[in-house]
């Protein structure tokens, strides 16, 4: 890992992009029926929409590092406007595709 380039690189590189208005649905999710009781359907799970800006602020960081600490993932909370669970799954997932794929 380069330690001369910064979160704050990444989202300045980001930003310079342009901004668009579109969104990207992660997936749809279906009813979750856990247990035996199958009479009372659960509801759906909210699944978080990422917008292009938040998914290049995202990628751009994960070039740079696979793990981010809680200082990184404050820093791009307050950039991308997402929280911070939300942030630490979103790269615990693509952690484990881009293991999986090597």
């Amino acid at each position: 890992m380069n330690a001369a380039v910064t979160v704050e690189d990444c989202l300045v590189v980001a930003d310079a992009e342009s901004h668009s208005s579109e969104t990207l649905r992660l997936s749809a999710s279906e009813e979750f029926n856990y247990g035996s009781d199958s009479s009372t359907p659960r509801q759906k799970r909210l699944r978080t929409s990422f917008k292009h800006h938040q998914l290049r602020v995202l990628k751009a960081y994960f070039a740079l590092n696979h793990n981010p600490d809680a200082k990184d993932l404050k820093q791009l909370s307050q950039k991308t406007a997402l929280g911070k669970r939300i942030l630490q799954v979103s790269y615990d997932n693509v952690t484990l595709k881009y293991n999986s794929i090597l």
